[in-house]
């Protein structure tokens, strides 16, 4: 018994004798993924796990410059090939590696126009043009034409970085007007902003927002009319509900959209997006 009880003893003293250590989980792998336009400008920033995927929204705007009708451009995607993967699917022409669906990376110049080369590691190189001018031309005229859609995995952890570059950009007018020229701005009457998120246009007469136009767009400028809260900034109730153009937030515009609802003519494109 005496035994038993020094070899418990023993045992005891030997345990405590030993640290606890403390069990800690390990972080997860994270990226540090940063977006540029051109001329080098960071837009966005955004931490990711390793395995994440995500797309890049590249839009651009030139309806200031000849109603934004754009006949020829060249550009290019740099990215951080250590940290990032491209997922796009891709076909191999001869020694050319291309996207398989352009019309998804390129919605406004399509397939029809375009020609893109992934072969460079690291870099996506494009250009498009067409032999139409004006209206039939490229229409970059809002702040969602998209000029490239591209799709990423992050395959390591660290920094990445992707940047825009707009080497080429010229009119489809008469005199092909110059906007860009060898990676120089001539003409900054433009805007190209670079998201991790798609770019929607708002819609004539859907006040809140929601995708739809309906009696409850009505109520809430009828709301505002007499001070109560809608939930929408005056921009947006301004941007979204002047249905006649004339600047000014009234009954006019919630009888527009009941009318609408009910299925009258009324001259105005409500329900479509505004440009």
């Amino acid at each position: 018994m005496k035994k038993a009880m020094s070899l418990i003893l023993c045992l005891i003293m030997v345990m405590g004798s030993f640290t606890a250590i403390p069990l800690v989980a390990s972080a997860a792998e994270e990226a540090t993924v940063y977006l540029y336009g051109i001329g080098g400008v960071l837009q966005e920033t955004k931490t990711l796990e390793v395995g994440d995927e995500f797309t890049v929204y590249v839009a651009l705007n030139c309806s200031d410059i000849q109603n934004g009708y754009i006949c020829s451009l060249s550009a290019e995607q740099q990215y951080t090939d250590s940290v990032l993967e491209e997922i796009d699917e891709m076909t191999v022409e001869g020694e050319n590696i291309t996207f398989t669906n352009l019309d998804e990376v390129f919605p406004v110049t399509k397939a029809s126009g375009t020609l893109a080369n992934t072969e460079k590691s690291g870099r996506i190189i494009y250009n498009a043009s067409t032999p139409f001018f004006n209206a039939k031309a490229f229409n970059f005229n809002t702040d969602a034409s998209l000029l490239i859609v591209t799709k990423y995995r992050v395959i390591a952890p660290g920094e990445a970085y992707i940047n825009n570059i707009i080497t080429t950009l010229a009119c489809a007018d008469n005199n092909m007007t110059i906007i860009i020229s060898r990676g120089n701005v001539l003409i900054d009457d433009f805007t190209c902003d670079v998201t991790f998120t798609e770019p929607v246009l708002d819609i004539l007469g859907d006040v809140n927002g929601d995708g739809d136009v309906n009696v409850l767009d009505a109520t809430l400028i009828q709301r505002s009319r007499v001070g109560y809260s809608t939930g929408v900034s005056e921009e947006e109730l301004q941007r979204r509900g002047d249905i006649n153009g004339d600047n000014a937030i009234d009954v006019t515009d919630a009888t527009l959209i009941q009318r609408h609802r009910a299925g009258y003519d009324i001259g105005y494109p409500i329900g479509e997006p505004i440009i």
